[in-house]
């Protein structure tokens, strides 16, 4: 998507600039999880929390604080350290063995997102435990049951989520904080008008990076602000690539989910962060986009997926072939020999 929008793209260098870095992360992810061992996986994810932290806690100690006094530690944005540490209990409730340093750590990654004074980070790490609780729970039931409980629990929840987002300036305000969600609903209609300029097609990546041209400067002056982004992932993805663009989006996002439930019983773990990060990824997407590293990261879990059950199903069909009784399938039948006997005469 990402390539042949290359196509439509009003200036293709301004393309380039922005979508190589997406590209790249797509094929690096792609890679790593087809190639890497699983363990070994695990173990750079873990590694890369605690390394985040390290760099992190002093940064916010001494700079990485906003205006509002919310910590952002070596991110840009309050919203994406939340996001950030909320995927992180998650990779250490599922992959951290060692119960002090899983403990310590999903301490220190829960302080992080208290710090950021973030809504929407205090709702992703809700979803990382009620993904757990879910995947547990439908683990226990047989396979028909749980999969109608899982479908059943995901709808629900998505019906939830698109309420909250139809509906999130009325419920924000009624919890006493910014009705205007930060300046966001004057930005959403403004990237709606935009996105009907060329509803199919959008207007390619990059077209943030030229804040002097449409449609980003109409969005801005609309907003009363320079605006960096949609804040929010499917504006962003229809303002890119138009519908056509959605409708892959969207077929990717449930494939990923498709992949990971298919492998609840072959690996459970591996299952249960593949939902557990879409779950993560879908909170983020109502008041932020989830597109460059995100996409990345779906792309890696995709491939992962789809490897897991591709070996376990080879694994399955090697062992039947060696359970069966190959000498007595090609063994020669018996010829029973009769005895000759001479016609009677007539």
């Amino acid at each position: 998507m990402w390539v042949l929008s290359s196509l439509w793209a009003w200036d293709f260098w301004v393309w380039f600039a922005d979508a190589r870095v997406s590209i790249m992360l797509i094929v690096a992810g792609m890679l790593i999880a087809s190639v890497a061992e699983l363990e070994r996986l695990k173990r750079g994810l873990v590694t890369g929390v605690f390394v985040s932290m390290v760099i992190t806690l002093p940064y916010a100690l001494t700079t990485g604080v906003d205006p509002e006094g919310a910590w952002i530690g070596a991110f840009t944005h309050k919203n994406l350290l939340g996001s950030f540490y909320a995927i992180g209990i998650l990779i250490l409730v599922l992959f951290e063995r060692r119960m002090a340093v899983r403990v310590g750590g999903i301490a220190v990654c829960l302080a992080l997102v208290l710090l950021s004074q973030s809504a929407t980070a205090l709702l992703m790490v809700a979803a990382t435990v009620a993904s757990v609780v879910i995947m547990k729970r439908a683990a226990s039931l047989p396979p028909r049951e749980a999969t109608a409980y899982f479908f059943s629990i995901s709808t629900l929840v998505l019906m939830v989520l698109g309420f909250l987002a139809v509906q999130l300036s009325t419920v924000v305000s009624g919890l006493g904080r910014d009705g205007s969600l930060s300046g966001r609903t004057e930005i959403w209609p403004a990237v709606w008008n935009q996105i009907m300029e060329r509803p199919w097609t959008g207007w390619g990546p990059g077209l943030w990076i030229r804040q002097t041209a449409d449609p980003a400067r109409y969005i801005s002056r609309n907003a009363g602000a320079a605006v960096a982004h949609s804040h929010n992932t499917l504006l962003e993805v229809l303002l890119f690539w138009g519908v056509i663009g959605l409708v892959v989006f969207l077929g990717v996002y449930f494939g990923v989910i498709r992949a990971g439930w298919r492998i609840a019983r072959i690996d459970p773990v591996i299952s249960t962060f593949t939902l557990g990060f879409i779950a993560v990824m879908t909170v983020q997407s109502i008041s932020e986009p989830a597109l460059v590293g995100w996409v990345g990261m779906l792309a890696m879990l995709h491939v992962l997926c789809q490897r897991i059950a591709g070996e376990h199903h080879r694994a399955h069909v090697t062992s039947s072939v060696d359970d069966l009784d190959v000498e007595r399938l090609v063994q020669r039948p018996t010829v029973v020999k009769t005895p000759y006997r001479e016609p009677p005469r007539a």
